[in-house]
């Protein structure tokens, strides 16, 4: 407060409130009315990007791998050092991640086992936007076109023909592939530290050949052309394959946008978001998996019914959701986000000629990805935000911006 002039009984002084002084820690006056004031800068927390990976929420999807229920590993490594303390240092940090990986493989192949054991003809009807099955046996498994056509053109090759395809191996080896073809991972069970724990969950008099399940996953590994799977299976331990579904993923929604005759009708977008200033052909499935907004759309029997009727009397493959108050620019980095888990690189291809015009743009972003129930996707915005308001009025350093 400064002193605004004498009063008319006391001598004293009026004062009047100095706006925008906050987080004032100490003040100091002289008798002629001059004041200062020191004043403590909160420095901005980091903050560290949470979620749902791409790979578990395309399994969301998956219905045999909802019936079960969910994972009884899913502690972060923070959780761990909650419970064991910080004390072992850096060096433990792997062997901690080591650890947690076979543990995950282990409850995902009793899992698995479960599901292949349970298996109820009630389960092979198509749901939760299942458009196709992989034939085993007796056993109809159904899955996602455009999720496992995207991974492989020899797939999606077979299913632009038919809505189901027969493989020749095990229940169990099927339920592997479908698990890796939805999520890049699978239980390497021939590793003795997952197959031990999987053979005494096993029933009394029930056994599964380790070294038959890898040579039939290694068969369609090569029958259907996907070397990152066959390179991971050349060793006799857990190999984790290499990163593929976010590539293939993106690859699809690219192909989507170029309207090209050339893709596969398995490939072909079913969606068409009309925005404020285009239109934007997706596919439900990959909505479905990772935006909460659409899932509540499609997972609503009349409201899907009703668009695709009106679909077909359109004589088109697509139906329209309107997004009107949306532009093309913020919803392609949306969808960058959702089809490959894109984070703090999504908006190193953003140009934009002052901070105050990337700040609004990174903003509207932000309220999209609001709107659809992206939370993700509003931390890599905050994230961005604030190593933005730390470099103002300073140029952007944008190469610090990845993943």
């Amino acid at each position: 407060m400064t002193p605004s002039g004498s009063t008319s009984s006391g001598g004293g002084f009026k004062f009047s409130r100095v706006p925008y002084l906050q987080r004032v820690i100490k003040v100091a006056a002289n008798s002629t009315g001059g004041f200062a004031a020191l004043r403590a800068d909160v420095p901005l927390r980091f903050i560290e990007i949470e979620g749902a990976t791409l790979a578990r929420d395309m399994l969301s999807i998956l219905p045999h791998w909802q019936r079960i229920g969910p994972h009884s590993v899913e502690k972060s490594r923070k959780e761990k050092q909650a419970t064991a303390g910080d004390d072992e240092g850096e060096d433990s940090d792997g062997e901690e991640d080591t650890d947690l990986a076979i543990e995950r493989d282990i409850e995902v192949a009793k899992k698995l086992y479960d599901i292949s054991e349970k298996w109820d003809l009630t389960w092979e009807v198509l749901s939760v936007g299942t458009d196709a099955t992989f034939r085993v046996g007796h056993k109809s498994i159904p899955v996602h076109k455009v999720v496992v056509a995207s991974r492989s053109t020899l797939l999606a090759r077979a299913f632009s023909t038919s809505r189901s395809l027969k493989l020749e191996c095990s229940d169990f080896t099927t339920l592997l592939f479908v698990h890796y073809l939805y999520s890049d991972e699978f239980p390497a069970v021939w590793d003795s530290r997952i197959g031990m724990p999987l053979r005494n969950y096993l029933p009394s008099g029930v056994k599964l050949d380790y070294g038959t399940v890898k040579n039939e996953l290694k068969r369609l590994a090569i029958d259907f052309d996907l070397p990152a799977l066959a390179e991971s299976l050349e060793r006799q331990v857990k190999n984790p394959p290499s990163s593929t579904l976010s590539t293939h993923l993106a690859t699809v929604l690219s192909s989507a946008s170029t309207n090209s005759r050339s893709v596969s009708p398995s490939l072909q977008p079913d969606v068409l978001l009309v925005l404020s200033d285009s239109k934007i052909p997706v596919h439900s499935s990959i909505l479905r998996a990772r935006c909460p907004f659409f899932t509540t759309f499609f997972d609503d029997p009349i409201w899907s019914a009703t668009r695709k009727e009106e679909a077909k009397q359109s004589k088109t493959t697509m139906f329209e959701l309107k997004l009107s108050h949306l532009n093309g620019e913020v919803m392609n980095l949306v969808l960058e986000h959702i089809y490959r888990d894109a984070g703090m690189s999504l908006f190193q291809s953003v140009d934009r000629s002052t901070p105050e015009e990337f700040i609004d743009f990174t903003v509207q972003v932000l309220a999209a990805a609001n709107e659809l129930l992206l939370d993700k996707l509003k931390q890599v915005c905050s994230a961005v935000l604030r190593s933005f308001g730390l470099s103002l009025p300073s140029s952007i350093d944008r190469s610090e911006w990845r993943c």
